[in-house]
């Protein structure tokens, strides 16, 4: 066998991998908390819950809306006419509804509850729906979360119905009808809800007799009918409702952000001119706007309380301000209390009303184990503010920085709760002559009291052009032989020199 030797060639074949799509960034499944509230009506519009009940319009009339616990024992029930309800309980005490109360009631309570969940929605008329899939780990599982929204609410003697489930419908579903129960798997829905009557979906009355009339009497009947039989007979609402309920379709929530400044106010139980009874008054309604502070994790500077009065009368405005930024509500009511002595009413009060400024974030931590200045501060600003609240706000004004190089110009007396400007870049004596004085000279040397030695300088002052009050100095530090520090300066326009202050 002739010719070249034979050559193997080796050829690396790089097969071609199937590819592999990028993991999908972890989903958390929602989990949707809803929180009713069956006694919001009494709890609003009766002050006393015993044996009570609300009531409100129908087409036949009054009726009961709410009841107590008291009243439902004697057989009041919501729906009952007004007339049947006094035969069985004469004795009954009968309070109209007030909606705009239980509004302002209802966004009260989802204020308290926005600590929990930044991601919340109102529920009218009586249930808060929050998301608390992303607050679990925050407050140590689901167990812990609801104990501590349950301790909330109960610390202000407000009864609620929890229900948790993947889907927000189904959750509102089981609170207001006062079913508490916890669902986490979506694929447990059918058989939780199954026991509810057809009544509670959110559908038309009509509606819900037609499914009536066929003999679906619950959820779980329903279940068991077929979704395009449904669609077909009852409608697409039918089945849109089902879906949302059940998770197949999206329920977009309309989400709920707490108010920014405080607002609230208490109605009086009867006009009067009582220092102790208006006091007190405003005691409750700082009690609330420190539950407001500590939710927004917010300070103030500003309150504004209103005095309602009697036979029309304009109301009276009483502005309460600190001069520090504070949470404290206890200085907050003093300071109320001593500026109410020295307001002279026009009429009797019947309402007390009161509004925030703006808000101010709490500041950082301080890296300081005993910040003892700062205490001494707040208590010197404590003594201040009673002053002021006592002698009125133009009875203390204090020094402030004006806009003007000229050192007689850059100084003003004004309230002390004034904006105050920025400190000067050079250093400059409190204590300034009202008029320069004219230094003379002894053995050559610039002289006061004995010969002056410059220190520092100069500093150039070159303004007022403008207003026709010229001003070309250079001004330096100076001291005597008897330790006196001095602010001197050289008129560059008169060329003389000028003492203009003296350091401590």
């Amino acid at each position: 066998m002739s010719g070249a030797p034979a050559s193997i060639t080796h050829t690396l074949l790089l097969e071609r991998l199937p590819a592999v799509a990028a993991p999908m960034p972890y989903a958390r499944p929602p989990l949707w908390m809803a929180v009713g509230f069956p006694d919001l009506a009494l709890e609003t519009g009766a002050r006393d819950v015993r044996l009570a009940a609300i009531s409100c319009d129908s087409r036949r009339g009054l009726v009961v809306y709410s009841a107590a616990q008291a009243a439902q024992a004697h057989g009041i029930r919501p729906g009952m006419p007004l007339t049947a309800a006094f035969a069985l309980v004469p004795e009954l005490r009968v309070h109209p509804r007030d909606p705009a109360a239980e509004l302002t009631a209802l966004k009260h309570l989802a204020g308290m509850l926005s600590r929990f969940s930044p991601v919340l929605s109102l529920v009218e008329p009586d249930a808060v729906l929050l998301e608390v899939g992303g607050s679990l780990r925050l407050f140590g599982g689901l167990d812990e979360l609801g104990r501590q929204i349950t301790a909330a609410l109960t610390a202000h003697g407000h009864r609620h119905v929890m229900a948790v489930t993947p889907t927000p419908g189904a959750s509102l579903l089981l609170a207001q009808n006062q079913y508490a129960e916890v669902i986490t798997d979506i694929s447990s829905l059918r058989t939780a809800l199954g026991r509810l009557p057809i009544t509670v979906l959110p559908l038309e009355t009509l509606l819900k007799r037609r499914l009536s009339g066929i003999g679906v009497r619950t959820l779980y009947d329903l279940w068991r009918l077929p979704r395009a039989g449904l669609a077909r007979r009852f409608g697409p609402e039918l089945v849109a409702c089902i879906d949302r309920i059940l998770g197949r379709q999206p329920e977009p929530q309309r989400r709920y952000s707490p108010p920014e400044h405080f607002a609230a106010a208490v109605e009086l139980s009867a006009e009067t001119f009582e220092h102790a009874v208006l006091v007190e008054a405003a005691r409750h309604l700082l009690e609330r706007l420190d539950r407001f502070l500590r939710q927004r994790v917010g300070m103030l500077s500003e309150l504004q309380f209103s005095l309602f009065h009697s036979h029309a009368a304009p109301p009276t405005l009483l502005t309460v301000r600190m001069r520090r930024h504070t949470r404290d509500v206890a200085r907050m009511l003093r300071l109320f209390a001593e500026r109410l002595r020295h307001i002279p009413l026009p009429a009797a009060v019947i309402k007390v009303g009161v509004s925030s400024g703006a808000l101010h974030a709490m500041p950082g931590q301080t890296d300081h184990l005993f910040p003892a200045g700062e205490d001494a501060e707040e208590d010197w600003s404590s003594i201040l503010e009673e002053i002021e609240a006592r002698l009125g706000h133009a009875a203390l004004t204090q020094l402030y920085l004006c806009d003007d190089h000229r050192p007689e110009r850059a100084w003003s007396h004004q309230p002390s709760a004034a904006t105050v400007g920025g400190q000067p870049v050079c250093q400059r004596p409190l204590w300034l002559l009202d008029t320069p004085r004219r230094l003379s000279y002894c053995r050559g040397r610039l002289w006061y009291a004995s010969d002056l030695c410059i220190t520092s300088g100069p500093e150039r002052i070159e303004s007022g052009w403008w207003d026709g009050q010229t001003c070309r100095r250079d001004y330096y530090h100076a001291t005597n032989e008897r330790g006196s520090r001095l602010w001197v300066f050289h008129d560059l326009i008169r060329r003389q020199w000028y003492l203009h202050g003296l350091f401590g």
